[in-house]
């Protein structure tokens, strides 16, 4: 039965992941989209969206789209030239979960190539240190 609520837990949290969103530039888009520093056109350019790229969607304001760029920071692109799509998890890479006995019942550890997750680490880091 614990396994059973592991995975259910594990299908959950995988589905969350599917509901994060990125934005990429649109099919007309040539070459890139300048990346604002506000929600107007006239504002400085503080990078570019360039064909392919694809970067977290924060959230859209009127006209924009609010981006995450890498160094953290939020920028603002067209809604006219950019676009808002799910990002899925890709589940070609090996995803494998491993199940651990942490003393006060199981763990789950969700390991996905670049991230992990946890389900009920316990109440000691000991076991998830000998997993590491």
């Amino acid at each position: 039965m614990r396994r059973f609520c592991f995975i259910i837990s594990m299908l959950l949290l995988l589905s969350s992941y599917a509901l994060a969103e990125i934005v990429v530039t649109r099919d007309t888009v040539r070459n890139f989209v300048n990346i604002r520093q506000f929600a107007d056109s006239d504002s400085d350019s503080i990078g570019q969206l360039r064909l392919g790229d694809r970067v977290p969607h924060a959230r859209s304001v009127t006209g924009w789209h609010v981006i995450t760029m890498p160094s953290g920071t939020d920028g603002f692109v067209p809604k006219r030239w950019t676009e808002v799509l799910p990002d899925p998890i890709d589940l070609s890479q090996n995803v494998v979960v491993h199940f651990l006995d942490v003393g006060t019942g199981d763990s789950a550890i969700i390991d996905m190539g670049d991230r992990e997750i946890i389900i009920d680490g316990g109440d000691s880091i000991a076991v998830l240190n000998r997993y590491a």
